[in-house]
């Protein structure tokens, strides 16, 4: 059996294109267990055990088992089934292993396309994606600063274009003002 001082040993000799490959294929063995999900189902423990109807807000509700690892709820007032990912940008999202690597990849700064084969997804769910991620973001923007803005100098070119009696040489080009 290997330690892990062999395998770093091992990891130091490969190249980069190794590398890479390795530490790919590490993430994709760790993203069942990624953190996003485990963030969501610990903030939905912490609230409350279970977590109240969506659609009739009732709390009169039990659990109905797991689906690929998601609980799932039945409320008694509606009958309506709900998970705990409902209402969440995880709602939804068919391949939950793979959204550790998406956010990693959207916090490089990748475009959507780039993103999308990088993960080994569609445009479109990259598309989709994005949009859920960025919904929850505007919803957690900080406030805005309402006090006063003092500043000390600041030049601003005058812009005289379209006038017809200028009443300074005209310039060529350039922002150079006095």
């Amino acid at each position: 059996m290997l330690n892990h001082k062999t395998i770093i040993e091992q990891f130091g000799q490969m190249d980069s294109a190794d590398r890479q490959a390795v530490l790919s294929q590490l993430l994709l063995m760790n993203e069942g267990t990624t953190p996003v999900l485990k963030e969501v189902q610990k903030e939905r423990g912490e609230s409350s055990h279970r977590k109240e109807c969506p659609h009739c807000n009732s709390s009169n509700i039990y659990k109905r088992g797991k689906q690929k690892g998601v609980q799932m709820y039945q409320c008694k007032d509606c009958s309506k089934w709900y998970s705990e990912t409902t209402g969440t940008p995880l709602w939804d999202i068919k391949k939950k292993e793979k959204w550790q690597h998406y956010l990693q990849c959207m916090q490089q700064g990748m475009s959507i396309k780039k993103t999308a084969k990088e993960v080994g997804i569609s445009i479109q769910t990259s598309f989709d994606w994005r949009h859920k991620i960025l919904s929850v973001l505007v919803s957690h923007e900080p406030e805005k600063l309402g006090a006063v803005v003092e500043c000390d100098e600041m030049e601003i070119s005058r812009s005289n274009k379209g006038e017809r009696n200028l009443k300074r040489k005209p310039r060529k080009r350039g922002t150079d003002f006095k």
